[in-house]
């Protein structure tokens, strides 16, 4: 079976947390492997390093437990198809496959458009509004969500 590659992206204070060698050794931890494709060191400690990693990995299902380990670090996949989205079955309850949600800074990819999300919160579910003019994304608390819900599911 062939390698399976997918590129991740995170920015912060890479270096001096020791969040780079943290997500270095995930990757290397669940059988995984990367490259360096670019790497911009902040110059001073306002400014936030940014690297962009190739992963890759044998097996999906080993490529699905890194991906889901960088996000909790912060990383971003580089993805360039729609989400998924699917209906909750009702109201305060979120589709199985559903995304749990960080803090940091998400968008989602929808019908080919980059769309910021609202209200950032750990361990939320996104919503979206594709009804909206532009559509919106925004995250909710599992109580607030309603019975048929856009949820984005997946990774």
């Amino acid at each position: 079976m062939p390698a399976l590659e997918r590129t991740v992206r995170t920015e912060g204070h890479l270096i001096d947390s020791g969040l780079m060698q943290r997500i270095f050794d995930t990757i290397v931890a669940d059988g995984g492997r990367f490259e360096v494709l670019e790497f911009h060191v902040g110059r001073d400690n306002e400014e936030f390093s940014r690297a962009r990693l190739k992963v890759t990995a044998s097996d999906p299902a080993v490529m699905n437990t890194i991906l889901l380990k960088l996000t909790s670090l912060g990383c971003q996949i580089d993805v360039e198809q729609s989400v998924q989205l699917e209906l909750a079955p009702a109201d305060g309850v979120a589709p199985s496959d559903f995304y749990s949600t960080t803090n940091y800074q998400t968008e989602i990819r929808l019908d080919g458009h980059w769309v910021p999300v609202e209200k950032l919160r750990m361990d939320g579910v996104i919503v979206v509004d594709t009804a909206a003019a532009p559509p919106r994304a925004v995250v909710k608390k599992f109580r607030d969500i309603r019975k048929g819900d856009q949820v984005v599911c997946g990774l």
